[in-house]
């Protein structure tokens, strides 16, 4: 049998703005535009100034933009740092069954490729991205079990890699040579979760350049593995032990897309802890609630889920990516602030004693759904005695439990404020994501709204 490969390169030089269900354009966009918004409000976010400081300093050619700077870099350098920008707050996509983030890895990766090569339609954007998204989640589901690997980075490569090679336009063997190349580059790892570190929002940033890198190393002629993903030393007999569903990564390409299985995220943080988060806002809404009423809150989740968000708030040494990983922090600043949105992620909030007294009083323990992003069951012990109970089947963000276009406006609106830019640049980029498949020179007229928006000269915080 041939490698998968063969199939993913069938779809991805077949596949034109034209063979895309109208669905999947409209879902492309709105994840476009809440990427745009994300690496906005990723100027605040800590590490990514040092990051930012480090790229200015190596220099280079200035072929691409960081959108939300005033900063043109090197494309692989340009896709890194708007894919760290995008993925800092956690507040991306989250596909549950590949239990991945795809756009905030491939959107960078394309933007960056259709500056560097020039000519790039609103239609061809579309496409590319669409292509690279929906062969990244497709490597997501393909995975039977975690070894460590973060499937974010090490198959959000090969989609940026994908998603860049179709920027350029390359024939069937350069872009089988870019797979290859990305495959050389494929690293990530779940430690960085654990141990509560900044390179989790890195990890993405790094498949990002790679995937520009691997698209510009094919051009030049470099040949990369033929046999990438199902070879002797292929991705999944290597990274995977060779245990992954082959009829998950190849059955349907072209017809069905699995980013029509992606979840918008309306918390930044951990997807994991945001079925206890729903579950305490809607209690506070409904029975106007607040901290001093509550005397405890339980959460049973899934084990595996339990696994990276489970136990007692410590913040460490980066707090802030504590806090987006540990559930008991974002239930105690749910119910003390009524609402978790960026701010209840800010370093002074992260550390906030009401908010940390608080967390305390919330316990997590496992439940015996096997599903990672399972039901999870919250109850809230009142001080007079009273017990109330919620059970979140399908998280708020999931296809079928989705965020309104308002919502979804609200959340660019708010991380457009957040980094200090006026909100009509929200709208505008709106306007901008709606008429898409129109614009003749997207990544120009993005350039052009982005300056019109009177963006911050340097990254804050």
């Amino acid at each position: 049998m041939a490698d998968a490969i063969e199939p993913i390169l069938d779809f991805a030089t077949r596949t034109g703005f034209d063979s895309l269900p109208g669905p999947v354009v409209d879902i492309t966009k709105a994840f476009l535009l809440d990427t745009c918004g994300l690496m906005i409000a990723g100027m605040r976010a800590p590490g990514c100034a040092a990051v930012m400081d480090q790229l200015r300093h190596w220099g280079g050619r200035r072929e691409a933009s960081v959108f939300a700077s005033s900063d043109r870099l090197p494309a692989p350098g340009a896709a890194m740092a708007n894919a760290l920008l995008a993925h800092a707050f956690d507040f991306d996509d989250t596909h549950e069954r590949g239990d991945m983030h795809g756009y905030a890895v491939v959107v960078p990766a394309a933007l960056a490729a259709a500056e560097l090569n020039g000519g790039t339609t609103g239609k061809e954007l579309i496409t590319a991205i669409a292509v690279g998204i929906d062969i990244a989640y497709r490597m997501g589901v393909a995975i039977k079990r975690y070894r460590g690997w973060h499937p974010t980075a090490t198959c959000g490569v090969f989609g940026a890699a994908l998603a860049a090679a179709a920027i350029a336009d390359l024939d069937r063997e350069a872009i089988r040579n870019a797979a290859g190349i990305a495959y050389s580059l494929a690293a990530g790892n779940f430690q960085c979760i654990l141990d509560g570190s900044l390179t989790k929002r890195l990890q993405p940033a790094f498949s990002a350049r790679s995937g520009v890198e691997a698209m510009v190393l094919a051009t030049r002629g470099i040949t990369g593995a033929s046999n990438v993903l199902e070879g002797k030393f292929g991705f999944f007999p290597l990274y995977e032990a060779g245990e992954y569903d082959r009829d998950a990564l190849v059955d349907g390409l072209g017809s069905t897309f699995e980013t029509e299985q992606a979840s918008m995220k309306p918390y930044p943080s951990c997807r994991f802890c945001h079925g206890a988060v729903d579950a305490v806002l809607e209690v506070a809404a409904a029975q106007g609630l607040g901290p001093d009423d509550v005397a405890g809150i339980t959460v049973r989740m899934p084990p595996e889920a339990y696994d990276y968000v489970g136990g007692p708030y410590r913040p460490g040494d980066s707090p802030q990516v504590s806090a987006q990983f540990n559930t008991a922090y974002n239930v105690a600043a749910a119910i003390c602030r009524r609402r978790l949105g960026l701010r209840e992620f800010d370093a002074d909030t992260v550390l906030d004693p009401n908010i940390c007294a608080f967390a305390e009083r919330v316990e997590t323990s496992r439940s015996d759904d096997p599903y990672c992003f399972g039901p999870q069951d919250v109850t809230l012990t009142m001080r007079d005695g009273d017990v109330l109970e919620r059970r979140v089947e399908i998280m708020k963000g999931h296809p079928q439990n989705p965020m309104s276009t308002d919502e979804r406006l609200a959340k660019v609106r708010d991380c457009v404020t957040y980094a200090g830019f006026p909100s009509g640049l929200a709208d505008d980029l709106a306007d901008f994501v709606d008429r898409l498949d129109r614009v003749a020179e997207p990544v120009v007229e993005l350039s052009e709204i982005f300056d019109r928006g009177k963006r911050p000269a340097r990254v804050a915080g």
